[in-house]
Order: structure tokens, then C-alpha cells, then sequence
């Protein structure tokens, strides 16, 4: 019987309740007064009990109606709020956003600005963050484990994501500070040819590793390749150690390890891209937002399809 209670049942209860006068509270309602009548002696019939005591001249409430005001209060409160929570949620202001992001990304300040301005705003969204290398971010995009990845392309194409480059930063060189080339205020590239280069633990074509042997063809030698390293916090002490050199962001030189230099590369107009990655097609509300604030943040012109 309790199933057949709608909440249009205690609207017009709690309407006749508080001003007690039939033509009043349907008025309140916006509705004609039989059909308060109607939804009131619906309500009764449900219940099983008498709800307003009526006179010709009065109607006012019966025990069991005054014990019922709080339950009925609690009901409408709790459908409003489902109703708002749905709203909230359609304007992408509360769910869960799943992010990714590399390693070297935590460098540039990216994250913070994208993320912290973010949370600013809409405090109620949860963002879950970790972090992966870009096949991970990729697998994890793919299968809807990840909504947004922040990494330093290439990505393959045609694999269902869309990439946005949101900044370039230049390529340094690292290298031992006791090092001749070290003295210099910008070094020759073509002057590192009998170096060993420690680059990250990627593949060929992707971000520095393909930045190493792009660079370096560029200044007419292939490198020759010695450690490859997961983090760029071990490559810069392997620098240190004076294991090689390595190119590297240049937002690394926050790590500014004793013993190694950072110095820029002569007439080279390479960048390192970091970009925005997520599904093609829709996306939930919370995600939409998230995209929209991290292009408003970046301006539009910076915000590039990769």
C-alpha cells in the first residue's frame, strides 16, 4: 500500500497542513480545489487514517496528521535534493573525474594550474590522480579506466582520442656541470657527438626519446644510446655521476641536482609538447567541465589539435 504514495500526495498534505483552508492551499499549489480534495482523501485512504478533521467551517489536523508532518517534510526535502543533485550533475558540477598523467608532466606546472584551478571552482567534483606513462595512459583511456591523460604525445592515430597540446616548452641540455661544454652559454649539439645520451626507459617515437634521436639527427649524428631510465630524477643523477647526457624538458631544471648544467641547444627550434588527452565523442558532464576549464585556462588560441 505504502508503494502508491506519490510525492504530489504529501505536497498537498503539507499545503493543507500548514494553512488549513482547502481554497488557500490549492491555490498555493496551483491547483483546482477538488483535486486537493482528491489527493488528500487519496493519501487518507492510503494510510489507512484521518489526516484533517472537517467541519463545514474549519478543517484542521488529526493526531495522526500532526505525527505525520515530519516524514512528509523529510520526503519532499529528499526529492528536492535528488532533483538538484541531478541538476548539479548535469552542469558538470559534482561526479568523478579519473586522471592520468607522466612523470616528466609534474615538472611544467601544468598539473597545478589545470588541476588546482579547477578544484577552485568546483570543489565537489572528486578527482582521482595518478600517474602512468603514455601506453598506460593510452590502454586506460581506451577502456574507460581514465578520462583525461596529460602527457607528451605522439599518440597513434585513429584510435578514438583526441589530442589538445596545451603548451610547448624548450629542449635543454643536460650534462655534467665539470664538463667543458659546460662553460659554454649555449652548446652546439653537433659538439656531443662522442657523448652517451641517457634518455627515458620509451619507445622510439615517443616524447624524449624520439626528441634525443631527432635532435641529434638534426646535428648529423645518430647518439649513442646508454642507460634508459624511468624517471627523469635518476636521469639527472646519472648525469651527475657523469654516466652521459641527456635532453631534457625545460622545466626539469627545477631539479637542479649538484653537478650537472643545464644549457640551451644552438639554433634549435624543436619544442616539447604537453598535451591534453581524452575519449573522442561525449563525455560526461564533470569531464565536459573539466575540458572547458582547461581550455579557458590555456586560451583558446594555445589550444591546439594535435
Amino acid at each position: 500500500m505504502l508503494g502508491n504514495v506519490k510525492l504530489r500526495h504529501f505536497e498537498a498534505f503539507l499545503a493543507l497542513a500548514e494553512d488549513t483552508h482547502f481554497g488557500r492551499a490549492a491555490s498555493t499549489l496551483g491547483i483546482a480545489q477538488p483535486a486537493l480534495s482528491h489527493q488528500i482523501q487519496a493519501l487518507e485512504h492510503i494510510l489507512g487514517v484521518t489526516l484533517f478533521e472537517r467541519t463545514r467551517r474549519s478543517v484542521a489536523l488529526s493526531p495522526a496528521g500532526a505525527a505525520l508532518i515530519p516524514a512528509a517534510r523529510r520526503a519532499v526535502a529528499s526529492a528536492e535534493q535528488a532533483v538538484n543533485d541531478a541538476h548539479r550533475y548535469s552542469r558538470g558540477e559534482t561526479g568523478t573525474i579519473e586522471i592520468m598523467y607522466s612523470a616528466s608532466i609534474a615538472y611544467s606546472g601544468v598539473l597545478q594550474e589545470a588541476i588546482g584551478g579547477f578544484r577552485a571552482a568546483l570543489p565537489d567534483v572528486r578527482l582521482n590522480i595518478r600517474e602512468g606513462t603514455l601506453e598506460r595512459q593510452v590502454t586506460a583511456l581506451l577502456e574507460s579506466r581514465a578520462d583525461i591523460g596529460f602527457m607528451r604525445p605522439t599518440l597513434p592515430r585513429g584510435d578514438g582520442l583526441d589530442s589538445h597540446v596545451i603548451r610547448r616548452e624548450k629542449i635543454l641540455l643536460l650534462l655534467p656541470a665539470a664538463h667543458p661544454l659546460a662553460q659554454r652559454d649555449t652548446v652546439d649539439l653537433a659538439d656531443c657527438r662522442d657523448e652517451t645520451f641517457i634518455i627515458p626507459d620509451q619507445p622510439p617515437e615517443v616524447s624524449f626519446h624520439r626528441h634525443t634521436l631527432e635532435l641529434c639527427s638534426n646535428a648529423g649524428f645518430v647518439p649513442r644510446i646508454g642507460r634508459e631510465v624511468r624517471d627523469w630524477v635518476t636521469i639527472t643523477s646519472l648525469v651527475a655521476l657523469r654516466m652521459g647526457f641527456a635532453l631534457v624538458p625545460a622545466s626539469l631544471t627545477c631539479v637542479a641536482l649538484p653537478g650537472v648544467a643545464f644549457r640551451e641547444i644552438r639554433a634549435n627550434n624543436v619544442l616539447a609538447d604537453i598535451a591534453l588527452v581524452h575519449r573522442s565523442g561525449d563525455q560526461t558532464p564533470p569531464v565536459s567541465a573539466f575540458l572547458r576549464h582547461v581550455r579557458a585556462h590555456f586560451h583558446d588560441a594555445d589550444w591546439v589539435s594535435d
